[in-house]
């Protein structure tokens, strides 16, 4: 059934486009067949070079549905963060979906999503379910079996949410985010970025949400055949120096509510990038781990929290020394990230 009630929230979507020629039909479609239409979709073209760009304007200019659709294009290429941003910018929705280009939405996302946000209102997220298409057994966006509440204003728990298991995919996509929470907590993408922006996108969110509410409705289907996409051709060095970044700004925006949960999950990709060996052929990279783990020593330790900080303290050490096998299994053991009960 659709939404009918005037209260129901326009959507605006934001759709990130470069180098996805073979793969925007599929996404644009994917809007056109939406049962709820109270919707704008916005395209930031990020200088693509490819005929993306000339294959969604051949599209749109076919359309003549209730859909506003726009095209917003970049002066020159700079990344999937600020192109987000652009289009938060000139979002005129209550509420933003992110959908990444290769993806598609399906046919009653925006249907079970605003109907969810129509019956919380003003909840400053709705999670939705995905589908995903890949060679994978495990589909680690799947919520359906985790038994969230429909909607939790427990903001302790909703918090902490984020960095335990289960927790709540940790993308930017396939969530329903309040406009206005993301404009008045400034929770913009930080910006020349390129992998991981959505973990620190989302780590920002967690410090400052107060509401969240689901569907186990299918809202997202998500593909693993774009051999452009960022995520599948990251460079490993690349992808450590940009969390050394990421880290040293998550530290410095930390909720006190949340304080434990939050180093928690920092540690956990501590011992993920520092047992990585890829992160020693760059001297000057592992100092700059090196402060980070000085920062979360002193924490761990303020905070008695002795186990972790004596792993944490093994990172201080030569590669060659804690990433041998013992040293390794004990770290492991040391700076699991642990569990929460659901809210009830």
């Amino acid at each position: 059934m659709g939404i009918t009630d005037i209260k129901a929230p326009k959507i605006s979507i934001v759709i990130p486009v470069y180098k996805v020629e073979d793969y925007i039909s599929r996404c644009y479609n994917s809007i056109t067949k939406q049962t709820f239409t109270n919707i704008e979709c916005i395209f930031v073209d990020d200088c693509s070079p490819d005929n993306s760009i000339y294959i969604l304007n051949s599209l749109i200019d076919q359309y003549s549905g209730d859909i506003l659709f726009s095209v917003i294009r970049h002066g020159k290429n700079k990344g999937p963060s600020a192109a987000r941003n652009t289009g938060i910018n000139n979002a005129a929705g209550e509420y933003i979906y992110f959908l990444d280009s290769d993806d598609e939405a399906t046919e009653n996302c925006m249907n079970s999503l605003a109907a969810v946000a129509n019956k919380y209102q003003d909840v400053d997220i709705v999670q939705g379910n995905s589908l995903k298409v890949s060679s994978e057994s495990k589909n680690r966006y799947e919520i359906g079996h985790r038994n969230f509440p429909e909607y939790s204003e427990d903001q302790s728990w909703v918090k902490k949410l984020f960095f335990t298991t289960p927790g709540i995919p940790k993308q930017s996509t396939n969530k329903l985010i309040r406009r206005g929470f993301i404009i008045d907590n400034d929770l913009y993408f930080r910006e020349g970025i390129n992998i991981h922006e959505d973990t620190h996108f989302v780590f920002q969110m967690a410090q400052k949400i107060k509401s969240i509410a689901f569907t186990t409705d299918y809202c997202y289907i998500r593909y693993s055949d774009n051999p452009d996409s960022i995520m599948n051709s990251k460079n490993a060095l690349k992808s450590l120096q940009f969390w050394q970044i990421l880290l040293s700004d998550m530290l410095t925006n930390i909720d006190a509510e949340i304080k434990k949960e939050s180093y928690n999950y920092i540690y956990k990709i501590l011992r993920k990038n520092m047992l990585t060996e890829q992160i020693t052929s760059d001297s000057h990279l592992l100092l700059k781990y090196k402060k980070i783990v000085k920062k979360c020593l002193k924490n761990a330790f303020s905070s008695l929290d002795l186990l972790k900080g004596f792993g944490l303290l093994f990172f201080l050490f030569p590669y060659n020394i804690y990433s041998s096998y013992i040293p390794r299994k004990f770290i492991n053991r040391l700076l699991r990230v642990g569990k929460i009960s659901n809210a009830g």
